[in-house]
């Protein structure tokens, strides 16, 4: 037993329900999968402030103090896997971000334009991002407080982030029925997952908005159809471009240059709007924006329809 898987156990002895049989038969496990060092990370990361968590069912992490969960079943430790697909996960190579185009021109210039495609993904909001997005914006345990210039005053304890854990933890990591079917949306995890569904009863709001934004992007660029960016033909509008538009960015060395290649997958186009403020600044939103407002969090186009119903918070200087 190394030093370091002896401090651990000297540790955990001091925990008033400590097992030394599943204890040490938890300890050696981690060992052979050299992951002692990370169990150590995550105490002396968490130790003074253990999260709520222990879908592992570890017993030295609750020993220890990483979590305040104790274990309700067998330590559970299995290499990560891909589910749903029966053969071997595919091996994938990047590139360099500044360099990437001269692959994707490569490979254009070698094979032809008409047998080279570009394939990308586009991440959407499940349930458990969406209940995670939702308690960040409304804050419902009430501990985010700003200082006179609108910047977040900081604090060692997140209620917040705490509320989450306890919220999600009752919701398994592959949200599936036993019939094979997966759960997919917040009304479904509440009939199904009865202890989630006591929360969502309990902070109504936070099912609401995490309903109004389950299956949207989760992250995407918003500019006007009129934003006018540089190409090799001067500068264009952006509903002008298409993939044969050489578009300019700059290289590692500050050098200006041109790529046919060098635009982002399409997801649609999405109308802008300027949003006044309060205060009578301005911002750009489309309509799936969630906005504060005196009537509660809501998104844009509810206020679009019925300008004169809300008033849009900001925070005055």
């Amino acid at each position: 037993m190394t030093d370091l898987e002896k401090k651990i156990l000297t540790i955990a002895q001091k925990h008033p329900q400590y097992d030394e049989k599943r204890a040490v038969a938890e300890l050696n496990l981690l060992s052979g999968w050299g992951l002692v060092e990370n169990l150590w990370s995550l105490y002396d990361a968490w130790h003074d402030k253990p999260g709520t968590n222990n879908k592992l069912n570890s017993a030295l992490s609750y020993y220890i103090g990483i979590t305040k969960e104790p274990p309700s079943g067998e330590f559970t430790l299995e290499p990560r896997r891909t589910y749903g697909r029966s053969g071997w996960p595919d091996v994938d190579m990047d590139f360099d971000y500044l360099r990437r185009h001269e692959i994707m021109e490569y490979l254009i210039d070698k094979y032809g334009r008409e047998q080279v495609g570009n394939i990308g993904t586009i991440q959407t909001l499940k349930t458990k991002a969406a209940v995670r997005r939702a308690i960040k914006v409304l804050d419902p345990t009430n501990s985010v407080h700003f200082d006179k210039t609108g910047k977040e005053i900081k604090t060692k304890e997140n209620f917040n982030f705490a509320l989450e854990n306890e919220i999600l933890k009752n919701l398994p990591n592959l949200m599936k029925r036993p019939d094979g079917s997966f759960v997919t949306t917040v009304d479904e995890a509440c009939e199904e997952y009865p202890k989630f569904g006591q929360y969502m009863e309990e902070y109504p709001e936070i099912r609401r908005i995490a309903s109004a934004i389950q299956g949207n992007i989760s992250g995407y660029g918003c500019v006007a159809n009129d934003t006018v960016i540089r190409t090799e033909q001067g500068y264009c509008r952006i509903d002008q471009i298409d993939n044969l538009i050489k578009i300019a960015y700059v290289d590692d060395g500050q050098n200006i240059k041109y790529s046919s290649n060098y635009i982002a997958h399409k997801t649609g186009r999405k109308k802008c709007y300027k949003l006044t403020l309060s205060n009578g600044t301005w911002v750009k939103v489309t309509d799936g924006h969630l906005i504060f407002t005196d009537q509660g969090c809501v998104l844009f186009e509810q206020i679009r329809h019925n300008p004169k119903l809300f008033k849009v918070w900001s925070i005055e200087k």
